[in-house]
């Protein structure tokens, strides 16, 4: 009798030792999932601002359809502005719906943009994948991040557009970061060409939408100067636009959401653990 108390004794102390090893191990990796979560959804701001300050990235892009607005008026207007720190040329660009790579359908549209440099730096293009140089070639085309990698586009590959009578294919030369379009979840998607590609492959289309980006020296400033811009032109402004508040909440949207989910998933650990104490 008294070894047969002995030997559950032994038992009980083994049994308490690896629920003990088992807790440590939860209160561990619950410790982790806060640490990483916390990580996340607090210090996760600073890779987009630094990406957007390293390239010169617009903090409010507009696209202007020159047939409803003054867009060299607006363009003059902006960079006349002190607290603007500095104004993109006006690039032109059309909507392709549905284009091609390598004869295969795309499920979403892009705007095909010249690539236009202007006097200031700005929206600089950053070129992960392909020949590093200044411009595509004619018949080239850049890509951003978020396109050529959610559909798996390599450089080489051919991107095709149909237009009426007429189909212009351009050869992937290069991937690249664009400060407002290398965000995720963006439809559509803005893709580069050389200057004038526009007007000598598309003749028959009259160009009449147009980018233009603003960076101001206090991203604060933005509200006020936007309410004296329409008030300038007398006329709400209609026309799209993109906000970096937009873009930057687009960005570590994917991110937050992990961050959550690390916390639950540390949250489920702890119950689970206490309710088999």
């Amino acid at each position: 009798m008294q070894i047969q108390n002995l030997l559950l004794a032994f038992s009980s102390i083994k049994s308490k030792k690896v629920q003990s090893f088992f807790v440590f191990i939860v209160i561990i990796i619950s410790a982790l999932s806060f640490s990483v979560a916390y990580a996340i959804l607090v210090g996760m701001d600073s890779p987009f601002e630094k990406m957007n300050n390293k390239l010169k990235g617009s903090h409010l892009t507009i696209m202007i359809n020159s047939n409803v607005y003054d867009k060299e008026a607006m363009a003059k207007w902006w960079g006349k502005q002190e607290k603007v720190e500095s104004v993109s040329a006006l690039s032109p660009f059309m909507i392709i719906n549905s284009p091609r790579i390598n004869d295969k359908a795309v499920d979403e549209d892009i705007y095909l943009c010249e690539l236009i440099k202007a006097a200031k730096e700005q929206d600089k293009l950053l070129i992960v994948e392909g020949e590093q140089k200044k411009e595509p070639a004619s018949g080239e085309i850049w890509l951003p991040t978020s396109f050529a990698y959610e559909k798996n586009i390599k450089v080489g590959d051919i991107l095709s557009v149909d237009v009426p009578n007429k189909k212009v294919d351009f050869k992937v030369s290069a991937i690249v970061v664009d400060p407002v379009f290398s965000v995720p979840m963006l439809n559509p998607v803005r893709v580069w060409c050389k200057k004038d590609t526009l007007k000598n492959e598309f003749k028959d289309i009259k160009l009449k939408n147009y980018f233009l980006g603003i960076r101001f020296v206090n991203r604060s400033d933005e509200g006020n100067l936007w309410n004296k811009f329409e008030k300038s032109f007398k006329k709400t402004y209609g026309g799209a636009k993109y906000k970096y508040e937009d873009l930057e909440a687009g960005f570590l949207f994917s991110f937050k959401l992990i961050g959550v989910f690390m916390i639950v998933f540390a949250f489920v650990l702890v119950f689970i653990t206490y309710i088999q104490l």
